[in-house]
């Protein structure tokens, strides 16, 4: 009685009821354009669960950007503002509706706010029983596709990214089956309270969402991203707990909604989804492994992209395949002429090798090598054509997702790259077959010459190929070893060189020999130098695995005692030569260095590091030692022996003998040439002080550093001011024609 407005709605309410309105409603609601075409059995169905709900003035019908069930809304009495932002756009009255685009599944957010701007009713029509008649009626489903394509797609849709490159009709059913809600801060739930399936591919539009493993790891889902895509193609959700970090909205699609959308498309768009699939699950594997989404990364865990440009890696990148194996299925099988390197990017696998290659690969003869996590690569000779066939089974022990490259995608990109086409080439040999020709080569070198070729086969049986880029370590200096788990190399292409602590190079690792055996014996605990790949290429080795290693030395104790005597005897060789050699830096080197301004008040422990890498070398009368005008940056030492120096027209003007040196203010930096040009007159020994090496032993000797930057900086300044080189204290005279 107070409220007459309110009164007479209701009034009209009872009063449409008892006229029989109902059938008005039906006949309204098959007007709409949306629905204009369509068969009477549809709309019968549809107009059967449509209701009728009443709103109070200013109350809302809808939320502007509010991710609901996408209801269509049809206005029957009264009147509705269209409100975006703060600003009304545009007043509904009786006839008209309002979320086709969402009925449609063309966007997952209310485009503007309606509230009723009187006593309002309208018609809501659930998106749900929508999809329903569309089941139970799929002629229509052609129509309302052709619908779609009239909007137009949003730009601003978000959709599982193995969808992104699907055609429009396709993308038209994803967004009209895909299910969404609305969830609450905290909890994976509806804002109804109802859970949420997590057996299901998952895509975060609105909002954050934390996933938490079993270990207490956890990952974040942004905004545009998508979780539990493997359930689509028949693998187990994964075991965890999703936690909103706020109000989230999603679109979820189950096992079920994702057969009703492949029905629906081509069996090669089908196949491509399925990949594209995959291949999220790859990107997301490599995230795990730290690698950037999309980067050249993963390839560069192959040191054969490690050794090109990353404009190669980058071309490369596209051709990579995402493949699954089940526990216990072969991604890769021994002798098998295959083309593929394979990168491991989720799961684990087992190398297996036997010796004649034609057991079953779970027999008791069967050898196997190791365990293999993610992060690792296999195939690289087989995927350079570089061997006959790959030189083990690879078996899957859990789930396992692989990259694959292939030999003619390479082949094809290479076709750019003539300099890393050049540099593949050089890894080539005679022999495709290195593994099997390995222990008659082996058997062949004195270190194996006491032992039975049978021992130095069963070194072998575990073999395999590695690569390394140029200026790789191939082993390190102070690296732990231990038998059964270090590996030895036999150098099969390219050169390497051993190194010594500051890194200079000792000598040099030609095809065919071995590095590392002492280590991988056992007979060694450390690894005494290192030795690395050479710069003007990559290197190809065979690698003996620790394993095989331990178990030939097990069960050939002749051989391996042999074999460890003829070591020892060669380490005692080798540890006399280095007594010798201390013994000759000591009485002859470090003595003439201490003399040397720069290193004046160098220890004697410094300066025996300054001297480790040097090499005498030794000039017959009349040969040149040195040419004034050379671009160096090292000085000479004349050890013994006698020299003369000489002008620009080879006129003498002055001598040297043992003890002399020449260029120290090449190695202050004050002079990037010679001076003068020095010829021996008699047998003359000279070693050669290089700047380079001289600047990494000080790096290591914070007090010697100090003094060599400070003389280095006096000097400078000297010549600067223009002092005549004769007044600094490096050994030159007045009357030397050097300075």
């Amino acid at each position: 009685e107070t409220h007459p407005t309110v009164a007479a709605h209701f009034a009209q309410l009872t009063a449409d009821a008892k006229s029989g309105s109902e059938d008005v409603h039906w006949r309204l609601v098959g007007s709409m354009d949306i629905l204009r075409g369509s068969s009477p059995a549809f709309i019968d169905e549809i107009g059967s669960c449509i209701q009728k709900v009443s709103f109070k003035p200013g109350q809302t019908i809808v939320v502007q950007k509010a991710m609901d069930g996408g209801s269509l809304f049809i206005v029957l009495d009264g009147k509705a503002e269209v409100i975006v932002g703060e600003d009304v756009v545009k007043v509904l009255g009786p006839g008209q509706s309002f979320g086709e685009l969402g009925l449609l599944g063309l966007v997952s957010r209310r485009a503007a706010t309606v509230a009723a701007a009187n006593f309002c009713t309208c018609l809501e029509m659930p998106r749900a029983s929508f999809l329903k008649a569309l089941e139970h009626h799929p002629e229509e489903q052609e129509k309302f596709e052709k619908l779609t394509q009239q909007h137009g797609k949003v730009a601003t849709m978000v959709t599982f990214s193995f969808f992104a490159k699907a055609p429009e009709k396709l993308l038209y059913f994803v967004n009209l089956y895909a299910k969404r809600e609305s969830t609450v801060a905290g909890k994976w739930e509806n804002r109804y309270g109802e859970a949420i399936p997590k057996d299901a591919a998952i895509l975060v539009t609105q909002g954050e969402v934390t996933l938490i493993n079993k270990a207490g790891e956890e990952e974040v889902v942004t905004e545009g991203s998508s979780f539990g895509e493997q359930v689509l193609i028949g693998l187990q959700a994964a075991s965890i707990r999703v936690v909103p970090k706020v109000a989230c909205e999603i679109q979820y699609m189950t096992k079920e909604i994702f057969a009703k959308i492949m029905k629906e498309c081509s069996a090669e768009d089908a196949a491509d989804i399925k990949q594209g699939i995959r291949m999220e699950m790859a990107m997301k594997a490599e995230d795990m492994l730290g690698f950037k989404r999309g980067s050249t990364d993963l390839l560069k865990l192959s040191s054969i992209f490690r050794a090109t440009s990353e404009a190669l890696a980058q071309r490369c990148r596209p051709h990579l395949q995402p493949v699954l194996y089940q526990p216990g299925e072969d991604i890769m099988m021994r002798g098998e002429a295959g083309e593929n390197m394979v990168f491991l990017v989720r799961g684990s696998v087992r190398m297996m090798r036997h010796e004649d290659g034609l057991a079953d690969p779970d027999s008791p003869g069967q050898e196997k090598i190791m365990k293999m996590k993610a992060g690792s690569v296999f195939g690289e000779s087989s995927f350079l054509g570089l061997a006959a066939g790959y030189p083990y089974t690879l078996r899957a022990q859990t789930l396992c997702l692989v990259q694959l490259l292939s030999r003619s995608r390479l082949k094809d990109v290479l076709q750019d790259f003539p300099e890393e086409r050049a540099l593949f080439e050089a890894m080539k040999t005679k022999e495709l077959d290195q593994i099997s020709n390995l222990p008659k080569q082996l058997h062949r070198q004195a270190l194996f010459s006491q032992t039975r070729l049978e021992f130095v086969t069963m070194l072998c049986n575990c073999a395999d190929e590695v690569f390394f880029a140029p200026g790789e370590e191939i082993i390190t200096r102070g690296a732990s070893c231990k038998l059964g788990e270090t590996s030895m190399f036999v150098l099969i292409a390219g050169s390497a060189s051993v190194r010594l602590e500051f890194g200079d190079e000792l000598c040099k690792v030609k095809p065919g020999d071995m590095i590392g055996e002492g280590g991988s014996l056992g007979i060694a605990t450390v690894r005494s130098a290192s030795v690395t790949a050479w710069k003007q290429g990559m290197v190809r080795c065979l690698r003996l695995q620790g394993i095989s290693i331990q178990k030939a030395c097990a069960e050939c104790p002749e051989d391996y005692k042999a074999l460890a005597d003829h070591f020892h005897q060669r380490a005692s060789r080798n540890t006399e030569y280095e007594i010798a050699r201390k013994k000759w830096l000591a009485d002859n080197v470090v003595p003439v260095l201490a003399q040397c301004r720069v290193f004046k008040g160098f220890s004697t422990k410094l300066l025996m590091k300054i001297g480790e890498p040097l090499v005498q070398a030794t000039y017959q009368a009349g040969q040149v030692i040195c040419r004034a005008g050379d671009e160096v940056e090292s000085m000479m030492v004349l050890l013994d022996g006698e020299a003369d120096i000489l002008d620009k027209n080879n006129e003498i003007v002055g001598h040297l003998s043992g003890g002399a040196v020449v260029g120290e203010v090449a190695i202050l930096g004050l002079f990037p040439f010679r001076t003068a040009s020095i010829r021996a007159r008699t047998e003359t020994a000279v070693v050669e002080v290089l700047k380079e090496h001289i600047q990494k032993v000080l790096s290591n000797s914070e007090a010697g550093a100090q003094v060599f930057e400070r003389l280095e900086e006096e000097r400078r300044q000297q010549v600067l001011r223009g002092a005549p080189l004769c007044t600094l204290p490096v050994e030159a005279k007045v009357d030397d024609v050097c300075v």
